[in-house]
């Protein structure tokens, strides 16, 4: 009997601007908000050892549950050698999503902030280890996201949403207003 109330005022209540639903379209038609990395956008320049915002709006709402995403931070297009042994770049690192918070082991929440490394110091953009580092200027980076989810109908193992934002690397061109 209450859902039989319930529903019909929470109807009401969207039709009016009193509650909004979320943008449930996750069929990657553009225009989607689901899945995305919201900040840093697309074409943002970003200096060695400096500090980027950063959020990601998840896969996740009422019928899909957002588990764990990993972030990367690419130096050449993940797209054309990541499967060939040809990519490279550095792991920001894994992180649990406020919808799945008991992951085993338990991980962090995802940052607010991403640390962009020096890479003329190493590989990792860290002085260690054998992998020299190589300077750059105006050079692309992937910001990268790899998001596990269920939902939606049953999968074998948790289904996988990637996004990428392309960001410009110690930058030399000046912007004027």
């Amino acid at each position: 009997m209450l859902f039989r109330i319930l529903i019909p005022v929470l109807l009401l209540f969207e039709s009016v601007g009193f509650i909004s639903a979320q943008e449930s379209d996750t069929s990657g038609v553009p225009g989607t908000t689901r899945g995305t990395i919201v900040s840093p956008q697309n074409g943002t320049h970003v200096e060695p050892n400096s500090w980027i915002d950063f959020v990601y709006n998840s896969m996740g709402e009422y019928s899909v549950t957002s588990y764990n995403i990993s972030i990367w931070l690419w130096c050449s297009d993940p797209t054309l050698g990541l499967f060939t042994n040809h990519a490279t770049g550095v792991s920001i690192g894994r992180f649990s999503l406020s919808s799945s918070s008991n992951t085993d082991p338990p991980l962090p929440p995802p940052p607010s902030k991403i640390y962009i490394p020096d890479f003329s110091h190493g590989v990792t953009g860290f002085p260690i280890g054998w992998g020299g580092g190589v300077n750059q200027s105006d050079a692309p980076l992937w910001l990268s996201v790899l998001e596990e989810y269920g939902g939606e109908g049953s999968s074998f193992g948790a289904k996988v949403a990637y996004t990428s934002n392309l960001l410009v690397y110690n930058s030399t061109l000046s912007i004027s207003a």
